[in-house]
């Protein structure tokens, strides 16, 4: 069995070893963003046939990944396992991860506690929540998630990383990003906008 052990103490991994384990960023960002799109082109369907079943298992889907990412991105408990894959990993020293590591804001500590409540175990919190449902203000996840990627992008040594992370830069035309309708001045779009998640006011972008 794996043990727990303190961040502090955490091993140090090869050059190699964080470079492999990198792919896990490369392919958890792609699978938010494909089950984001399709999601959100979905959200404003009415139908009521077993299409509506298909949406729920890909937002489930995106969830448990968005769970990964931001156990990677957000990591604060002092202990973790010892085969965790965390930000920290990647920076020698790492006072240097903690200077800059966001703070996990409120929607990304309600899917991170819901995940585990509602979604992987069965749990008598579900009676606070009648039939298991909530708000997942998905965009919003989404959206931190992203940002804090790139908040440890701009910090870490690019050699210890696959090639394809490139892809996941902001200016790739076919990452999907979010951004707030309103106020206006709010920042632009990466690409151009294509379709609206009414449900969260946020505009889902796209290229390609």
């Amino acid at each position: 069995m794996v043990a727990r052990v303190s961040r502090l103490s955490k091993k140090k991994r090869s050059h190699t070893e964080l470079r492999a384990a990198s792919r896990h960023l490369y392919w958890g960002m792609r699978y938010l963003s494909e089950r984001l799109q399709f999601v959100l082109r979905s959200a404003n369907s009415n139908r009521e046939d077993e299409f509506q079943g298909v949406v729920s298992a890909i937002h489930e889907s995106f969830l448990v990944h968005a769970r990964k990412m931001s156990e990677f991105l957000f990591q604060t408990s002092k202990r973790v396992y010892e085969d965790d894959v965390i930000a920290q990993d990647y920076f020698p020293n790492v006072n240097r991860w903690k200077q800059i590591q966001p703070a996990p804001p409120p929607a990304i500590r309600e899917m991170q506690g819901n995940v585990g409540k509602l979604l992987a175990h069965f749990t008598y919190s579900v009676v606070e929540h009648p039939e298991g449902r909530i708000t997942w203000n998905t965009s919003d996840i989404y959206v931190q998630i992203f940002e804090a990627l790139h908040t440890f992008l701009a910090e870490v040594d690019a050699s210890l990383l696959d090639d394809r992370i490139e892809l996941l830069r902001a200016g790739n035309p076919r990452i999907v990003i979010c951004r707030p309708l309103y106020p206006p001045e709010a920042r632009p779009p990466y690409q151009i906008a294509c379709v609206r998640d009414l449900a969260s006011g946020f505009e889902l972008t796209s290229g390609g």
